[in-house]
């Protein structure tokens, strides 16, 4: 699957862990179990019905975590990046406490003991990326899977903010956990990297992809330097002068580039790729209107191609008028926009 994967530039790694054990599998070792305060083994969560028990992360490392890391990688044809669930969320944000007194561990010397791993792979070529946000590990791992930023309440008046994206947009990357799926657009506002609509680990359509994730990626690696907010739009202004507007309440949103381009809003995307080449998709369908770089002149010059699920691509009439692109989509096609004139 590795190999054959990398025939059409896809990545294909593994989703371990390194924090949860359990005594029907043939790696328990109970030495390198979590102590509680009473001396008994720490329990974990209860998955697919099995009692989990927390690993004490320093001596697992030490122990035998690195050997592990070693003979992953050289078993497996693993290449770049890899997923280390749990290592930095689950218990306590990734913190783990280790009562056994005849090897105590707290916070910082567990942490230790996963940093060690990490690098393990690090020195091996290898990224990690984990689940939930914890500012621990901003720098060690390459992504996270989650910031949670539930739209919660708890004080009279209280509204939410961007303010963790505030601090570390720019510095790392991140998903966003949401708990209702009218906050898609949020996850706009607070610059997480692209996910599924419907915030489900499965596979992205093309759809997705070019309405979610291209117009994202025209804003990672920058920091956020303004929010506004005034009734029920909202507004992020990033340091290179990309904006994101945002109304959860109406169901808009705007990803406006430095040089006044709007890239994507309302479920409609129009993505530059290249130096006269776009990508472009609805949600809904219908009239598909944007408007075009300047020195894109000559609508005989403008090609409109329907990219079609077998690879080919088939030109469907567009029109160009007053710097404006139109052409009638079908719901969810990918479309991918040339103007000849550019080489």
């Amino acid at each position: 699957l590795i190999e054959e994967a990398k025939k059409y530039n896809v990545n294909v790694t593994f989703y371990d862990n390194y924090d949860d054990s359990y005594p029907d599998h043939p790696g328990w070792d109970e030495d390198v179990i979590c102590r509680d305060p009473q001396g008994a083994l720490m329990k974990g969560g209860v998955w697919e019905g099995h009692q989990s028990y927390l690993i004490s992360s320093y001596k697992y490392a030490v122990k035998s975590g690195l050997d592990r890391v070693k003979f992953t990688l050289d078993t497996y044809p693993v290449e770049k990046a890899y997923f280390i669930d749990v290592l930095s969320g689950g218990y306590n944000c990734g913190r783990k406490y280790d009562f056994n007194p005849e090897s105590p561990a707290g916070a910082i010397k567990n942490f230790e003991g996963k940093k060690m791993i990490i690098e393990a792979f690090n020195k091996r070529g290898i990224d990690i990326a984990t689940e939930d946000f914890s500012g621990y590990f901003v720098g060690h791992v390459g992504t996270f899977g989650n910031i949670i930023a539930f739209d919660n309440v708890y004080f009279e008046n209280e509204k939410a903010i961007p303010l963790i994206p505030f601090i570390y947009h720019g510095k790392t990357s991140y998903g966003m956990k949401i708990s209702k799926r009218s906050e898609n657009l949020r996850r706009f506002l607070y610059g997480h990297r692209a996910e599924k609509f419907t915030n489900k680990r499965t596979v992205f359509t093309a759809e997705e992809y070019l309405l979610d994730a291209l117009p994202k990626q025209k804003l990672y690696g920058k920091e956020m330097k303004a929010y506004f907010s005034e009734g029920d739009n909202e507004r992020v202004v990033y340091e290179d002068g990309s904006v994101v507007e945002v109304n959860v309440k109406a169901d808009t949103y705007s990803v406006t580039l430095p040089d006044g381009r709007v890239i994507a809003r309302n479920y409609t995307s129009f993505v530059p790729m290249d130096e006269g080449v776009f990508l472009a998709c609805s949600r809904d369908g219908g009239t598909f209107r944007y408007p075009v770089p300047k020195d894109w002149t000559d609508p005989d010059a403008v090609r409109v191609l329907q990219m079609l699920k077998d690879g080919s691509r088939q030109r469907i009439p567009c029109s160009l008028k007053n710097g404006t692109l139109e052409f009638q989509a079908k719901p969810g096609v990918p479309y991918k926009i040339k103007y000849l004139y550019v080489e």
